[in-house]
């Protein structure tokens, strides 16, 4: 029995050292070395709020992919189709992920997080502006404006999963 126990204490170690090494490597794979945050009871807050944005941009971020696929299927779209999916659909998108992203900072998070949500606020600021303007261009007959109009989309559909990569606490919530 001592020696059952031996054996199984030494393959719960294995697991968990091989574990912790994967978590170490993966969590720092994109070169981002922003201590994670602490643990008093302001941290536990903002950890728990940061955990529902990132549920919540999950979500947002898969039902308007489901639905640009919806609306555009395998057809390429029209420069009216465009516009229209633009203004119902991706400024909205990135407007809702934008205020979440702002309430978020609003909850004291710890002060090595603050410039990150901070520049995380303006780059989504930046790429709803970036499709307002291809949009315009597009309704006006200028082709570039359907690029820019693409750009604006591929920067926005993956917001989500670029904070999730970035971000311990999220990583670990959501299973990835």
């Amino acid at each position: 029995m001592t020696r059952r126990r031996a054996l199984l204490a030494g393959t719960l170690a294995a697991v968990l050292a091989v574990a912790v090494v994967l978590a170490v490597v993966l969590g720092g794979a994109d070169g981002d070395d922003r201590p994670a945050p602490g643990t008093g009871p302001a941290a536990l807050a903002y950890a728990r709020a940061w955990d529902a944005t990132c549920r919540a941009l999950d979500a947002d971020a898969r039902g308007t992919t489901a639905l640009l696929r919806a609306r555009l299927g395998d057809r390429d779209p029209s420069a009216s189709t465009r516009r229209t999916l633009t203004r119902r659909v991706v400024e909205p998108y990135l407007g809702r992920t934008g205020r979440r992203l702002l309430r978020l900072a609003a909850t004291a998070p710890p002060p090595e997080w603050r410039a990150y949500h901070r520049d995380a606020a303006v780059s989504l600021r930046r790429a709803a502006d970036r499709t307002a303007v291809a949009r315009g261009r597009a309704r006006a007959g200028d082709a570039s404006g359907l690029t820019a109009f693409d750009a604006g989309v591929a920067t926005a559909t993956p917001a989500p999963e670029a904070l999730r990569r970035r971000t311990p606490a999220c990583t670990a919530s959501s299973g990835a």
